[in-house]
């Protein structure tokens, strides 16, 4: 049992960029990925699950097909969880759930192939695009959320960040595992506040 949940932001752009890629491409596919746009007729948002020996193949699209969901508005922010557990699937995206099977043959372990699974974020297992955008919040669970557990997360997540007119033109960067800042008068800092993209506090002073 697993469950995988982010946020994402995609940009547009080229067909077939991944959110992720996990687990082995070539010579045999043992691998998922989540992709917000493919190039099928109607550029859905697209899920795939490959797991080899035996041979199972499993793909999630649009509305026309086994995903009530569509197409990824580029630049809104989107959460997504992919839940494992036995043989079943369920597919969140924000609150609501697009997909609920109960036949799917993968497993983790199946898609993990040791030393020589590729587990990448923004990337694909082949020469597809980078993907163009913005990832926030990752998470891999070694187990099978609930519903009401996803809806939390999602709440949780689901945080509009008020503008801020800015006093003055700070740069921030890391170094060395801390947070560094420049070009600024220090007597006129009080506190620092760091926030996820998503409105997340991550550190304060």
């Amino acid at each position: 049992n697993t469950t995988i949940t982010c946020w994402f932001n995609w940009a547009g752009g080229a067909n077939w960029q991944r959110v992720y890629s996990l687990g082995y491409g070539d010579p045999v596919w043992r691998l998922m990925y989540f992709c917000p746009r493919d190039g099928w007729d109607d550029n859905n948002l697209h899920v795939t699950f490959h797991a080899f020996q035996p041979d199972q193949w499993y793909d999630y699209v649009g509305a026309w097909g086994n995903m009530d969901f569509d197409t990824v508005t580029p630049g809104v922010w989107y959460f997504s969880a992919i839940i494992l557990k036995e043989n079943t699937l369920k597919i969140w995206i924000n609150n609501k759930l697009v997909t609920d099977e109960d036949s799917v043959y993968v497993t983790p372990q199946k898609i993990q192939a040791g030393d020589s699974s590729i587990n990448v974020l923004g990337q694909s297992h082949w020469a597809d695009a980078t993907y163009n955008g913005m990832i926030d919040d990752f998470r891999i669970y070694n187990d099978a959320l609930t519903d009401e557990e996803v809806l939390a997360l999602y709440e949780e997540g689901n945080v509009t960040v008020p503008p801020v007119k800015p006093m003055a033109d700070i740069s921030f960067y890391g170094l060395d595992g801390k947070i560094m800042y420049s070009n600024v008068d220090e007597s006129s800092i009080s506190n620092v506040r760091v926030f996820s993209v998503t409105g997340s506090l991550l550190f304060r002073t």
